[in-house]
């Protein structure tokens, strides 16, 4: 063959194998749509659902099933969620006239961990409020979620906006440092990748889903995954935290919506200058100072409380127990109340709270519910 032969050969060769990969791709594709018409769809497993949701939550609240009035769409938190111990909440996509709306943001702790559906701090809030402001029609909506983070709760936050809050309480800084290695650029585009499988292509969730893995453990295997693919330091994660906290604020702002930004609770052991939960409080309180941000300290409050750290705290992944929540929605309730914040403070009527056992009654608390609360997670039992 000719030189000239071989030069003019080369076009249609590369042609040909150009020709030959969209085939070979377009034949795969092909493959992969059969699959998911003939196989049928298996659960997406609640480790990859979480981390679905951590790395890329969208609707939180969907519209309810039954709708009594067009015009005023019910909105009921996501059915995804409610596999997630997430509590089902409800409430009309347009704010009653002259009712306050507030959304409680945050992790495990907002979502009212161990005891989730039956109590939670925004719960207890919601029933106080009830009963110091009767005049009044104030709607506590509870949007935690377990595990998130600044991160995570931006897209939460742009979500809610749409449904005319007048005051969001974010409790935000102890996922910090567990999940930062998610939403390095690599491990998020990986991860991503990884649960856009499990959520669509049921070839996927045949072979690689792990389906033997039924016990929610707050995707510890994932976890550790990205950990071991990511380098990174506390001024990095200051300063991501420091930039979603002003992203969030900026929003709620546009939106003539109010913040207020809680500090995490901590166990006596984690108090220490040195410690990543110490550091992360006193970075909220930073960003609060910098940036005319109203923070209530709750981990302070613990602190001076004159009920033992025992009693109020459960020292697994430290969080608040029944009257730890407790404290932190009477802490709540004062704060709005000095801040001035709903109602003017003549209609605030305290002679009306009653005692913490009330409000526990009412929120369907029973020793038998601790008992077995206790006993699925491993809790020592508290008084």
């Amino acid at each position: 063959m000719s030189p000239e032969s071989k030069k003019s050969s080369i076009p249609v060769i590369l042609l040909k194998l150009f020709i030959g990969t969209i085939s070979a791709i377009a034949f795969l594709c092909a493959v992969l749509i059969l699959i998911n018409l003939v196989v049928r769809k298996w659960p997406v497993d609640v480790n990859n659902l979480h981390i679905a949701w951590l790395l890329d939550g969208h609707h939180y609240f969907v519209p309810a099933d039954i709708q009594t009035d067009a015009a005023n769409i019910v909105m009921r938190t996501n059915q995804e969620l409610s596999s997630l111990d997430n509590d089902t909440v409800s409430f009309t996509k347009k704010k009653k006239k002259g009712s306050f709306r507030i959304f409680c943001i945050g992790g495990s702790t907002t979502s009212g961990w161990p005891f989730h559906h039956v109590l939670s701090y925004p719960k207890l809030l919601s029933l106080y409020l009830e009963s110091v402001l009767p005049t009044r029609s104030v709607e506590v909506i509870n949007s935690g979620l377990l595990g998130s983070d600044s991160f995570s709760d931006i897209s939460l936050v742009e979500e809610l906006l749409t449904y005319q809050p007048d005051l969001i309480i974010l409790y935000e800084g102890r996922n910090e440092g567990w999940n930062f290695p998610l939403h390095t650029p690599f491990n998020s585009c990986l991860l991503g990748a990884y649960v856009h499988l499990a959520r669509y292509s049921r070839l996927f969730q045949i072979i690689g889903a792990p389906h033997h893995i039924n016990e929610f453990d707050h995707n510890k295997r994932v976890r550790e995954f990205a950990q071991n693919f990511c380098v990174y330091n506390r001024r990095a994660m200051r300063k991501a935290l420091m930039r979603n906290l002003a992203r969030i604020t900026t929003m709620v702002r546009k939106n003539n919506c109010s913040i207020i930004i809680l500090t995490q609770v901590t166990h006596s052991s984690e108090r220490n200058p040195n410690i990543l939960i110490t550091k992360i409080n006193e970075w909220v309180k930073e960003f609060a100072r910098n940036n005319n941000v109203p923070v209530v300290d709750i981990d302070r409050f613990f602190c001076e409380s004159k009920v033992p750290e025992e009693e109020l705290v459960i020292p697994i992944n430290v969080h608040p127990n029944f009257k730890g929540y407790a404290l932190m929605a009477r802490v709540m309730c004062r704060e709005l109340f000095t801040m001035n914040i709903i109602a003017p403070k003549r209609e605030w009527q305290w002679k009306n709270l009653r005692n913490d056992s009330f409000y526990f009654q009412r929120s369907g608390l029973t020793r038998a519910f601790l008992e077995n609360t206790y006993k699925r997670y491993g809790i020592r039992e508290q008084q």
